[in-house]
Parts: C-alpha cells; structure tokens; sequence
C-alpha cells in the first residue's frame, strides 16, 4: 500500500513536472512557428499565432510587424474595414507610433473618398498627429487635402497656410489655396497664386489646368486655351485636357480644332 502511495505521488509530481514544462514551452513553440510563419510571408498564421502571445514583448514586436504589412495589402486591395482594423490594432500594441497613426489616417481619407468610411475619422487621426508633432509638413498637407475633400474651405485654409510657412518653396500648398479661392469665386486671388505655383514649377500641369478652369468658369473661353495646350504639351496623354481644351475651343468659335480635340479625347478611352 505505501508503495503504491509512494507511486502515485510520483506519477502526480511528473505530471505536474510535464504541466509546468509544456505550460513554458509552449508559448516558446508558438513564438517560433509565428517567426516561421513571417519569414515565409504567411501573415494570416503569424497573425493568428501571435494574438495570443502578445503579453511578451517579442510577441508584440513581431506582432506590430505583421499587422503593418497586413494593412499595407489590405490598402492596395481596396479592403478598407479590413485595413483599419490592422491599423488599429496596430495602434493598440504600439500607441505612440505616429507613422501607423498617418499610415490610418491616410487609409482613411482613401476610404472615405471611395464612399467607404468617415472623412471625421481621418481628420481626427491627422490632428492627433500633429498635436503631438505639431511641425510635420505632410500631416499638415494630408490633413488639408481631407478638410478640401469635404468642403471645409476655412478649416482647410488655416492648414495650407501652416505648410506655407513650413516650406514656402512646396508648390501644394499655393494649389490647395487657390482651390479654395475657386470655391469661393474669388477668381482673382485665385489667378494669383496659380501663377506664384508656375513660377515655382512651371511645368505644373496641375496649375495650368486649374488656371484653365478657372478661365472656364468666368466663360473666359479664348483665354483657357493656351493652358490647356500648355497642358498637352507636358502631358500628351491627359484625357480630361483634351475634353476641356475641346470645350474652350468650341466656345471660342472653332469648331473643327474642338472635333479634332474630342477624337483625341475618345482614343485614349481607357480599355474595358
């Protein structure tokens, strides 16, 4: 009976001797398979192995590897639920990362702009940002472009001109203002700072053809030709110039160099 006693208890302590064992090891075994997993590019694995593990520092480490280049071809899919979710659990393991927080806030505005997600959200990522970095030209740049995006000319206004005094030799910021200048009919405070864009880059062809839109809109017809030429002269393959340069023309009075201009237009019609 007392060897029997004896050998229960041994039987008990291996047991638990194995327990503890396996109970260390085994997050050690986890841990390995995910880095496996990285290496060979399987990230849904190393993501589902590494969930669990993220009380260990290692584990956060790769794990915050992994969600970015998951959100990373989840953006360039177009599968922007998913590609929040990355960004955000992200964030969570690593808050004071300020790139995933751009990084979210960019995919954002993407979203928002394909009717996917919430131009607020984006907004509030980029002020987040540049609270803490309140200096960085490209939140301040990024951040214009969702506020134009929603029509909120004023609040968009005050962050072009932040980039302005940042990096007065930037063309952006020269273009976002005279976008919000159009919006607002201000066609010569417009003209203005899309010739100060030209004197920067003259080959902008994002100036010449908003100093075009600018004519259309005033029905200033014989003076939006040139730009748009000027236009086609930088960028032979622009569709819209064409289309645009077709309408200057025909309400200038020059029919046959509008139809010329259209059926430049319809050939480079992108393939179905």
């Amino acid at each position: 009976m007392k060897r029997t006693s004896i050998l229960l208890i041994v039987i008990g302590v291996a047991a638990a001797v194995t327990s503890a064992g396996w109970w260390y090891y085994w997050p050690v075994y986890q841990l390995h398979q995910a880095e496996k997993a990285l290496a060979a590019n399987d990230l849904p694995r190393a993501d589902a192995l590494l969930q669990p593990l993220t009380s260990n520092a290692r584990a956060r480490t790769l794990e915050a590897r992994v969600l970015r280049r998951l959100a990373e071809g989840q953006v360039k899919a177009r599968r922007w639920t998913d590609a929040d979710d990355c960004y955000t659990r992200w964030l969570n393991l690593e808050p004071e990362r300020l790139d995933a927080r751009l990084a979210r806030a960019q995919a954002r505005l993407a979203a928002a702009r394909d009717d996917r997600g919430s131009i607020d959200a984006a907004v509030a990522d980029f002020r987040e940002v540049l609270r803490r970095t309140p200096n960085d030209f490209d939140a301040h740049l990024a951040l214009a472009q969702a506020l134009l995006s929603d029509a909120r000319m004023s609040e968009a206004r005050t962050e072009l001109l932040a980039c302005q005094r940042l990096r007065p030799q930037r063309v952006e910021p020269l273009l976002g203002l005279a976008t919000c200048a159009m919006e607002e009919r201000r066609w010569d405070e417009a003209r203005a700072l899309l010739r100060q864009a030209l004197h920067l880059e003259p080959q902008s062809s994002r100036a010449l053809t908003m100093l075009g839109d600018v004519c259309l809109r005033q029905e200033r017809y014989a003076e939006a030709v040139p730009y748009f030429q000027q236009v086609l002269r930088v960028d032979p393959q622009n569709r819209n110039a064409h289309l645009k340069l077709a309408q200057a023309l025909r309400f200038s009075g020059r029919p046959d160099e509008a139809r010329r201009e259209e059926e430049l237009y319809q050939r480079q019609a992108p393939a179905n």
